[in-house]
């Protein structure tokens, strides 16, 4: 049993509790997932099985997420979402659509901030949230992060001291949409925090075809997943010499190019780099095997 589960996690359930419960319906303990979800948070939770947990860094590597995000203004938790504690509240009433437009712009594009203190950055070698449990103070170091697209979708209950926007966010691996919430509260001088987030997509893999714990769960081939990466065709020779760790020339026309798939009768068989037209295996496997 080897490839992808594109799951729906569900909210309550941290992404740790959804690879236990897959390793006792699947019966294997060789299970891994992409991209870490809160455990408020719900959506896209993309899930390795057995010898496929050895591609994931093939995936997470420039791998983008989009996110469906619920802000609410003028309140301020520990925890930058509703899980946490309220500990400010302003009334934002006189927010506008084209105000938060303006502010939104601040996150377009190459940025910084800051995780949260409840994640699970760790800061030499503990996370974030034992610091913050101990009530232990910790510098935070800002991250760069990217930000493709944010926009505004609509504003909820408007003219209210607690108006809602819910925002559609295409950003790289590594971003808290939390940050971004918090960040944008204090450009607006009214405090916020995410009331409720959707991951739709993370690399590949789509909401809309995501499958539920409680149903037949569908294993995706690596090969499909993989199927618009740069990959190589071995001969049976090739291959066996590949199988071995060994260096192959290629008959091709282009000199080097970067990370490739090496297949053998349609399977993914290794990956690795072309330098010099000699593919240099840096994986060897043979997946269904």
């Amino acid at each position: 049993m080897d490839g992808f589960i594109n799951l729906l996690k569900p909210p309550g359930m941290t992404s740790h509790d959804v690879v236990a419960f897959l390793r006792k319906k699947l019966k294997t303990k060789k299970i891994g997932h992409l991209g870490t979800l809160d455990p408020a948070a719900a959506g896209v939770l993309p899930v390795a099985v057995g010898k496929a947990t050895r591609l994931i860094e093939y995936l997470e590597a420039g791998a983008e997420k989009q996110y469906l995000a619920e802000i609410i203004f003028g309140i301020t938790t520990t925890t930058w979402d509703r899980e946490g504690k309220i500990v400010a509240e302003k009334d934002a009433s006189f927010l506008t659509e084209a105000l938060i437009i303006e502010k939104l712009r601040h996150f377009q594009g190459e940025i910084e901030q800051t995780p949260p203190l409840a994640s699970a950055v760790k800061i030499a070698g503990k996370p974030l949230y034992h610091y913050q449990r101990k009530g232990e103070r910790v510098e935070v170091p800002k991250r760069k992060v990217t930000v493709y697209e944010i926009k505004l979708l609509e504003l909820i209950a408007k003219n209210t001291p607690h108006p809602r926007a819910r925002v559609i966010i295409r950003c790289s691996r590594g971003t808290y949409i939390r940050s971004i919430a918090y960040d944008l509260g204090n450009i607006l001088l009214t405090g916020a925090t995410l009331n409720f987030l959707l991951r739709t997509k993370s690399g590949p893999f789509l909401l809309k075809d995501c499958c539920l714990l409680e149903e037949e769960l569908k294993i995706i081939p690596p090969e499909e997943v993989f199927l618009d990466y740069p990959k190589i065709e071995l001969t049976r020779d090739q291959f066996q010499r590949v199988k071995n760790g060994g260096e192959v020339k290629l008959a091709i026309e282009k000199e080097s190019f970067g990370q490739v798939f090496a297949y053998f009768e349609g399977k993914i068989v290794a990956t690795g780099k072309v330098q010099g037209k000699i593919f240099l295996p840096e994986k060897v496997f043979r997946i269904g095997e």
